[in-house]
C-alpha cells in the first residue's frame, strides 16, 4: 500500500500538496490527514528501498528511523506528533526533500 501511494507523488497529475495529501491519506491509518511517526516510516520506505541494494534490507528500519527522526525535527515536532500533509508540503516547499534526506541518511 505505501509503495502504491508513494508512487502517486510521481505519477499522477496534480499538485504537490494534492499528491503528498492523497499519498498521507492512504498511508495515514488514523484517517486524520496526517502521519505518525511510525506511519512516516511507511510513508519513506517505497523511497529507501529506491536508492538502497537488495542485500540492505536489514538497515532499512534503521535508515528508516533515523530519517523520520531528521524530518520530525526539520518541522520542530516531538515524537508525539504527527505530521499533516500540509506541513510535510511547507517542508518540501522550503527547498526540502526526502530522497536527499535518505540519502545523508544512508
Amino acid at each position: 500500500c505505501a509503495e502504491w501511494a508513494g508512487g502517486l507523488t510521481v505519477f499522477f497529475k496534480g499538485s504537490q500538496e494534492e499528491c503528498v495529501r492523497a499519498a498521507v491519506g492512504i498511508v495515514g491509518k488514523s484517517g486524520s490527514g496526517a502521519l505518525s511517526q511510525s506511519e512516516m516510516q511507511d510513508y519513506l520506505g517505497p523511497f529507501l528501498k529506491a536508492v538502497t541494494p537488495e542485500g540492505t534490507s536489514g538497515l532499512r528500519p534503521i535508515l528508516l528511523q533515523k530519517a523520520a527522526d531528521r524530518i520530525w525535527k526539520d518541522i520542530g515536532l516531538d515524537s508525539s506528533d504527527s505530521v499533516s500533509a500540509e506541513e510535510l508540503t511547507r517542508w518540501s516547499k522550503a527547498g526540502n526533500n526526502i530522497m536527499d534526506i535518505l540519502i545523508e541518511t544512508i
